[in-house]
């Protein structure tokens, strides 16, 4: 998608609390690829086109709810993979994503090829 305003389904109506779920499942990205601190992820999702309209408090609730309990979640998980966490490209977890996702893309971003972000894309 091109349009920044264009959703992947647009006759669908968001909640701000719907809307909380997929910044915050992007802010999960954010964290998980470029191991920054959980509040520079959270201040880049809230300069996002259409934060706006999320429910803040419940982004919070969900972003440093699943960073702060992220050793607990991995380790509950850790007996139903085949490999470690760390050793999976977020490509191959790609499949078991159910939430729908926005994929942003800056022309100028050197820590993701925009390559990379078209075949994430794909994946979904």
């Amino acid at each position: 998608m091109t349009d920044k305003n264009m959703h992947a389904n647009p006759s669908k109506n968001r909640t701000p609390r719907h809307r909380a779920r997929e910044f915050a499942l992007q802010g999960l990205y954010q964290w998980l690829l470029n191991n920054e601190p959980a509040r520079i992820v959270a201040a880049n999702i809230r300069s996002a086109h259409g934060f706006d309209k999320a429910d803040s408090d419940f982004f919070s609730a969900l972003l440093n709810g699943a960073i702060s309990t992220s050793v607990e979640l991995r380790e509950s998980i850790a007996p139903l993979i085949d490999r470690s966490i760390a050793e999976l490209s977020p490509i191959a977890r790609a499949e078991q994503v159910t939430t729908p996702t926005l994929v942003l893309h800056g022309e100028l971003d050197e820590t993701c090829l925009s390559a990379q972000a078209r075949e994430w894309y794909s994946a979904l």
